[in-house]
């Protein structure tokens, strides 16, 4: 858990921080949704999407791959 500035209750965060929903607490923009929990309440990671992303390479050294797998 990375450590954060807490800010007094009701108030705003600055334009590069997200306000935790207990509000009272200020974590970087970049924290949130991070897939790492930096809020003591936990909202800066609720509601996020998990995106899953499948690469397939069909280069191999600057050469195409033919269907069967070989390096032409």
């Amino acid at each position: 858990m990375a450590l954060v500035a807490t800010a007094a209750p009701g108030s705003a965060c600055d334009a590069d921080e997200f306000l935790c929903e207990g509000g009272d607490q200020c974590v970087p923009v970049a924290y949130h949704c991070d897939g790492e929990v930096d809020c003591r309440d936990e909202s800066d990671e609720r509601g996020c999407s998990k995106l899953c992303v499948v690469i397939s390479l069909s280069m191999h050294a600057g050469r195409s791959r033919t269907p069967s797998g070989r390096v032409g």
